[in-house]
């Protein structure tokens, strides 16, 4: 299960199925901006695993450009994600999807600057 209502913070237990819902989105968005893209990594309490999560798939995309956004904010919404107008951190573009309007199932951001990705953090503790 993917999402979660706009206005609850409601954690869950891990869901194996969460990398399966970032693999398929990756693949859109790759199919949509195609080598525009760097890098795609699964980011967040859902890319965790055995953690406990608010069961939304957090996605950061490096881009060699956000000069281009116009493009990229058209292509975006083609696959159904929406573009935040009000992001107020520079050189950072922002989106979410959702299966209705008051139900949020994933957060896309993206960068100028590559991601640089050491290692999959483990959780210090586990919550139940």
């Amino acid at each position: 299960m993917i999402g979660q209502h706009k206005r609850s913070f409601e954690l869950i237990p891990y869901q194996v199925d969460w990398i399966d819902h970032f693999d398929q989105a990756a693949d859109l968005i790759r199919s949509i901006l195609g080598e525009k893209v760097l890098q795609i990594e699964h980011i967040g309490s859902t890319a965790i695993p055995d953690m406990a999560a608010k069961a939304v798939i957090d996605i950061m995309v490096a881009l060699p450009s956000l000069l281009q956004s116009s493009e990229l904010i058209l292509g975006l919404e083609s696959i159904d994600y929406s573009y935040s107008f009000g992001d107020t951190i520079p050189e950072r573009l922002f989106f979410g999807k959702e299966s209705s309007p008051e139900f949020q199932t994933h957060h896309l951001i993206f960068n100028k600057t590559g991601i640089k990705v050491l290692e999959k953090p483990t959780p210090v503790s586990r919550l139940s």
